[in-house]
């Protein structure tokens, strides 16, 4: 990462006032010279993290054509070349980044001949450390992986039907349903053994969750009210969910199901929820029984 610093000279082999860092000699032919650049050195401060700089060289009164290089000091020397000055030459700066050693430290070498070298520092490049402020890789799937959202359907007693034509009326009945909506309803039918609702959710939600809000007074085991979760396959029908109503206990509301079969929605199948008992009298019924609603609780990949 680089991290901008106030530019300036780190060496200059010339000698008198032009001079910066302790060398005020031109390098010589085949000859290797080190410079210190964490701390404060010539005219910089240059932080001890510091990895590479970012820097502009030039050379000066070459006085045979040559190749000075920069590099890393604890690096192999490199084939390419810095700069390429040769004798009577205007000074021709480049901008170059450098490596620096563990030390903090880089070189430079010349090819041949006699050649002075200036060196400024425009920045400095530090490792990136990955701290709080970014994210990790563990942290980066997780916000691409799938988010599974909880959501409910509510199917209203209105919303149920006899099989057969012509029963399906209801009546509102008073009771003391724990269905948020406090009404409760029974139908107005005559022999019927089942009532029935259809149940639409996106493809592949996945039910996790079924509860049944009724009202049950008859304390007769063989009449209580069954409640189902049904898919319809073409084939045949699988129950999904499966509970029933408990008589003859005033506080008993809900009856609920958390264990759900092949629970997630298929496109070829179709779904519905059934109330049902063994023998379903007009008269029993209205007496002592009622259904207020269903909530279906699923989730989705979003």
């Amino acid at each position: 990462m680089l991290v901008n610093i106030t530019p300036c000279r780190i060496a200059d082999t010339r000698p008198g006032p032009l001079n910066v860092g302790p060398r005020a000699t031109p390098l010589g032919a085949d000859e290797t010279y080190s410079i210190a650049a964490h701390g404060s050195n010539g005219n910089c401060v240059v932080p001890n993290g510091a990895v590479a700089l970012a820097t502009n060289v030039t050379a000066v009164g070459a006085s045979q054509q040559t190749n000075p290089r920069l590099f890393p000091a604890d690096a192999d020397l490199p084939l390419a070349s810095s700069l390429n000055p040769s004798p009577g030459a205007p000074p021709t700066p480049n901008a170059l980044t450098v490596g620096l050693s563990q030390s903090g430290q880089f070189s430079i070498y010349n090819f041949a001949g006699q050649v002075h070298v200036v060196i400024d520092v425009s920045g400095c490049y530090v490792d990136h450390d990955h701290d709080d402020r970014y994210y990790t890789q563990a942290e980066v799937d997780a916000l691409l992986a799938p988010t599974e959202v909880t959501r409910t359907l509510h199917v209203s007693a209105l919303e149920f039907s006899p099989p057969r034509s012509g029963e399906s009326e209801w009546s509102e009945f008073q009771s003391n349903s724990d269905d948020p909506s406090g009404r409760t309803f029974r139908p107005n039918v005559g022999n019927a053994e089942s009532l029935w609702a259809p149940v639409q959710l996106p493809d592949r939600a996945v039910f996790t969750r079924v509860e049944f809000f009724y009202y049950d007074q008859n304390n007769n085991i063989v009449n209580d009210l069954q409640f189902r979760l049904i898919e319809n396959t073409g084939s045949g029908t699988i129950t999904m969910a499966q509970t029933q109503s408990v008589g003859d206990l005033p506080n008993r509301r809900s009856a609920i199901d958390e264990t759900i079969n092949s629970a997630m929605i298929k496109p070829s199948s179709t779904y519905y929820l059934e109330v049902r008992r063994q023998s379903w009298g007009s008269s029993l019924f209205a007496d002592a029984q009622a259904i207020s609603s269903v909530v279906i609780t699923y989730q989705i990949e979003k």
